[in-house]
């Protein structure tokens, strides 16, 4: 029987939809320099007050080769007939390759449950695995069967929703004998296979197939030194191709393809790409801190803003001006997020970001909108830096002033989860 279980799909599962709704251009922006020149906006006077310190710096070297490709098929390792008993239990669950090797590398790291979600994330696309997210989820038993295992698997996956997953068992301490990962996701296309590194100044072709349908679709790159760029691609039926070309300087490029539908747009491949350079075969960061100290909404709003205004500081670029208005809109959009469950830009009831806005009578020249899901508000900011479309937001040079709303959803399976909504806009001026 299972004596312990350990889910931890609140801590290491983020959601992120892409964002980025411009009411209209963002002329007008900003603040005019000595020169005439549109500058960013003022620095915000009334500062929070600073979260606990960050934990020291470590490193963590990680066993074996780094994948030389990012695929969303091919055949698995585990025992074929531990695989077959899973899939025949659940008939939508497919394992495959690059979540085996995440769970595997994963559940053999010691210390792993200490380190933050860019562990996790960087486990998955060392894997080879270019999905958004993961979820993951220990459950340690006390016999040599599976069927316990599979008992809390199918109560797990009636909360956490997957279509593809990858799980290693390994010796556990007493009482137990065996200590499952397991790594879950939800897909929704299939990729040709794409390399982890390439050479600078060259391309890259993106074929994805989408599994379901979709009404546009766009490949969004952050280059090296910064830059968000746009890749033109041909969304033809349920197949998209775009060809992506890499920086000229070595360094990370982060590859995002979006698709959207009636709910909005939606990330659904994120992962990096090596310019110049092999993958890295060790994680540098910190444990994970505690946000013990976070008493409720307010403090949590708090801390957003400042991992924000620090985000964009590294960037050389100001903080934004708080506004109450748009922190309401924010708040109220994050509870609707948390009362549904579901995270997306596009309401039933209150319409899109530009519509929340006009139905309070904020007049802007530019808006857009962040939207996250996690168990941590450091996960929430450090999953929307990595993700180019939401990155895009928070190094905005048009928005002036955030409002950041959060929602706390606590659940007996997940534990306390955090709905977030971050709205960027540049007042119109001329109403002022």
């Amino acid at each position: 029987m299972v004596l312990t279980r350990r889910l931890e799909s609140s801590v290491r599962r983020f959601g992120v939809v892409l964002v980025g709704l411009a009411l209209v251009a963002a002329s007008g922006c900003g603040v005019l320099d000595s020169r005439g020149e549109r500058g960013p906006a003022p620095i915000s006077e009334d500062r929070v007050d600073r979260a606990p310190s960050q934990p020291p710096v470590i490193t963590v070297t990680l066993p074996g080769e780094p994948a030389e490709m990012y695929r969303t098929s091919g055949e698995g390792t585990v025992s074929g007939s531990l695989v077959r008993r899973l899939e025949t239990r659940f008939p939508g669950l497919k394992v495959v390759p690059c979540l085996e090797r995440a769970a595997g590398i994963y559940g053999r790291t010691p210390g792993a449950d200490a380190l933050p979600l860019a562990f996790s994330e960087f486990v998955l696309h060392r894997s080879g695995c270019a999905d958004p997210y993961a979820t993951v989820i220990h459950v340690s038993t006390d016999d040599d069967g599976d069927e316990e295992f599979f008992d809390h698997l199918a109560e797990m996956l009636a909360t956490v929703p997957a279509t593809h997953a990858g799980f290693s068992r390994d010796p556990a301490s007493d009482p137990y004998k065996w200590r499952w990962t397991v790594f879950l996701t939800q897909r929704d296309v299939e990729m040709q296979p794409v390399p982890t590194s390439a050479a600078p100044g060259t391309s890259i072709a993106v074929l994805v197939r989408f599994l379901r349908p979709v009404s546009a679709a766009s490949v969004i790159s952050t280059l090296p030194d910064g830059r968000v760029v746009e890749t033109a691609g041909g969304l033809s039926g349920d197949h998209l191709l775009a060809a992506v070309e890499m920086g000229e300087r070595p360094g990370t490029q982060w590859i995002e393809v979006i698709a959207s539908d009636d709910s909005g747009p939606h990330v659904v491949l994120l992962f990096p790409v090596e310019i110049g350079r092999e993958p890295a075969r060790t994680w540098i960061g910190s444990r994970r801190s505690s946000e013990d100290w976070i008493a409720d909404p307010v403090a949590a709003e708090a801390y957003a803003r400042e991992l924000l205004d620090e985000d964009r500081a590294r960037f050389g670029l100001p903080a934004l001006v708080w506004d109450d208005t748009l922190a309401a809109v924010a708040r109220r959009h994050s509870a609707e997020m948390a009362k549904t469950g579901e995270l997306a830009h596009v309401s039933a009831t209150t319409g899109t970001v530009a519509d929340r806005l006009q139905s309070v009578g904020f007049q802007a020249v530019f808006a857009a909108e962040n939207i996250a899901r996690s168990s941590t508000v450091a996960d929430a900011e450090e999953g929307l830096m990595r993700s180019p479309g939401h990155r895009a937001a928070i190094l905005s040079t048009d928005a002036t002033h955030v409002g950041i709303g959060i929602v706390t959803s606590r659940r007996p399976e997940t534990g306390v989860v955090y709905f977030i909504t971050q709205v960027f806009a540049c007042p119109d001026p001329s109403r002022s």
